[in-house]
Protein backbone atom coordinates (compact mmCIF):
# COMPACT_ATOMS: atom_id res chain seq x y z
CA UNK A 1 0.00 0.00 0.00
CA UNK A 2 1.45 3.58 -1.32
CA UNK A 3 2.00 6.00 1.72
CA UNK A 4 -0.75 8.62 2.01
CA UNK A 5 0.39 12.69 2.32
CA UNK A 6 -1.76 15.20 3.62
CA UNK A 7 -2.81 17.20 0.73
CA UNK A 8 -5.39 20.45 1.18
CA UNK A 9 -8.79 21.30 -0.66
CA UNK A 10 -10.79 24.19 -0.48
CA UNK A 11 -13.59 22.42 0.80
CA UNK A 12 -15.53 19.31 1.75
CA UNK A 13 -18.49 17.49 2.62
CA UNK A 14 -18.68 15.47 5.58
CA UNK A 15 -20.27 11.92 6.15
CA UNK A 16 -20.47 10.09 9.45
CA UNK A 17 -20.15 6.56 8.90
CA UNK A 18 -22.45 3.63 9.61
CA UNK A 19 -21.22 0.38 10.86
CA UNK A 20 -19.93 -1.71 7.96
CA UNK A 21 -18.77 1.04 6.00
CA UNK A 22 -15.22 0.96 4.03
CA UNK A 23 -13.68 3.90 2.54
CA UNK A 24 -14.45 2.48 -0.89
CA UNK A 25 -18.01 2.16 -0.64
CA UNK A 26 -18.18 6.03 0.58
CA UNK A 27 -15.39 6.79 -2.40
CA UNK A 28 -18.59 4.98 -5.20
CA UNK A 29 -21.06 7.01 -2.95
CA UNK A 30 -19.43 10.64 -2.98
CA UNK A 31 -17.52 10.09 -6.46
CA UNK A 32 -19.44 7.50 -8.65
CA UNK A 33 -15.72 5.77 -8.67
CA UNK A 34 -14.15 3.67 -6.04
CA UNK A 35 -11.23 4.11 -7.30
CA UNK A 36 -11.14 7.86 -6.09
CA UNK A 37 -10.79 5.98 -2.46
CA UNK A 38 -7.02 7.38 -2.76
CA UNK A 39 -8.25 10.97 -2.10
CA UNK A 40 -10.58 10.44 1.06
CA UNK A 41 -7.35 8.16 2.67
CA UNK A 42 -5.36 11.66 1.96
CA UNK A 43 -7.92 13.18 3.58
CA UNK A 44 -8.92 10.94 7.12
CA UNK A 45 -5.35 9.76 7.19
CA UNK A 46 -6.15 9.22 11.04
CA UNK A 47 -8.35 6.58 10.02
CA UNK A 48 -6.71 5.41 6.52
CA UNK A 49 -5.81 2.47 8.50
CA UNK A 50 -9.56 1.04 8.59
CA UNK A 51 -10.66 -1.56 6.67
CA UNK A 52 -14.15 -1.96 7.99
CA UNK A 53 -15.66 1.52 9.77
CA UNK A 54 -17.35 1.20 13.33
CA UNK A 55 -19.74 3.69 12.62
CA UNK A 56 -19.55 7.12 13.80
CA UNK A 57 -16.12 8.18 12.90
CA UNK A 58 -16.65 11.89 10.72
CA UNK A 59 -15.33 11.71 7.39
CA UNK A 60 -14.09 14.22 5.59
CA UNK A 61 -14.77 13.97 1.87
CA UNK A 62 -12.80 16.64 -0.36
CA UNK A 63 -15.05 18.64 -2.85
CA UNK A 64 -13.05 17.38 -6.17
CA UNK A 65 -13.49 19.32 -9.83
CA UNK A 66 -13.85 16.55 -12.47
CA UNK A 67 -11.40 17.49 -15.28
CA UNK A 68 -12.76 19.47 -18.62
CA UNK A 69 -13.54 17.10 -21.43
CA UNK A 70 -10.83 18.79 -23.69
CA UNK A 71 -8.08 17.74 -21.51
CA UNK A 72 -9.30 14.11 -21.11
CA UNK A 73 -7.90 11.25 -22.84
CA UNK A 74 -10.05 10.41 -26.19
CA UNK A 75 -11.42 7.23 -24.62
CA UNK A 76 -12.56 8.79 -21.44
CA UNK A 77 -14.93 11.69 -23.09
CA UNK A 78 -18.49 10.95 -22.98
CA UNK A 79 -20.33 12.57 -26.02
Amino acid sequence: MERFQQREWDSYNQYIAKQGDTFDDIARQAYSDEHLVSILLYANPDLADRLILEGGELIQIPIISMAPAETMPPWRVLE
